[in-house]
């Protein structure tokens, strides 16, 4: 049966990256970050396959990258598979995103998979049981970070995934870059053009700001992209938010939205 879980971070306790950070920091944009969290999650959880997947705002995957021991591609494989035949069919896919929260974990087990290709091939063919899916919304895609196990992933570990989040996460989004800048420049472009229908009376400025907050860049990353102080993009916000009369970014998100 499908669990789903919503992440709060930070959280204290082990993690599943304990003592891999600097590795996984150095490793990011090659494939030394991939083989450094497959290495991590064997040792710390019993993983013996991992795989990432970047969805588009259609919900459509690609395979960033799948890690298993030994020579073989078996996750690899399998993730391939996935993408091409089987993701229409994870039931994963049938939890309404609007529904949940941005940061939120996803226990799912073979028994949960009611088509039995999709079964055989990336589950019992392969000696997988159980999967947990650490999943990320923006406003221009998600990241799903699967961690797969022989037998049912008992409450440690869980927890132990858990508590990883918030590091995890932003290094995996670094990682996965190229298969979301076009897609966050698209949703920047368009923000500010809608912005401009929305709110002529704002200056370019205050819509660069706005558009780039609801693309999901924090103020600082805000800042170092528009060449700006910190403070700077703060008094925009709040000018802006003044003009709209709205008091936060899901106050911003729903106008655009309307």
């Amino acid at each position: 049966m499908l669990r789903i879980h919503a992440v709060s971070a930070p959280r204290n306790g082990s993690t599943i990256i304990d003592g891999a950070i600097a590795q996984l920091i150095e490793g990011v944009g090659d494939e030394r970050f991939s083989t450094s969290l497959f290495k991590a999650t064997h040792d710390s959880i019993g993983c013996i396959h991992i795989g990432a997947f970047a969805f588009d705002r259609h919900n459509r995957p690609a395979l960033m990258f799948a890690e298993n021991a030994g020579p073989s591609l078996v996750a690899r494989q399998a993730g391939e598979r996935y993408v091409k035949r089987y993701w229409k069919m994870d039931p994963v896919r049938n939890c309404r995103l609007g529904g949940l929260p941005a940061q939120h974990m996803i226990e799912t087990t073979a028994d949960d998979i009611s088509y039995a290709d999709y079964r055989r091939d990336c589950y019992t063919a392969i000696n997988i049981r159980a999967r947990i899916s650490v999943c990320e919304i923006r406003s221009y895609g998600m990241i799903r970070m699967n961690f797969y196990r022989e037998a049912d992933f008992r409450s440690a570990e869980t927890s132990a995934i858990a508590n990883s989040v918030s590091l995890l996460m932003p290094l995996l989004w670094r990682h996965g870059r190229k298969y979301f800048e076009p897609l966050q420049r698209w949703r920047e472009s368009n923000f500010e053009a809608l912005l401009g229908k929305l709110a002529p009376t704002l200056s370019q400025r205050e819509r660069e700001v706005c558009a780039l907050m609801a693309a999901g860049l924090t103020s600082e990353r805000i800042a170092l992209k528009l060449g700006i102080s910190l403070n700077t993009v703060l008094t925009y916000r709040k000018r802006a938010y003044f003009r709209l009369q709205i008091s936060s970014q899901n106050d911003l998100l729903r106008l655009m939205l309307q």
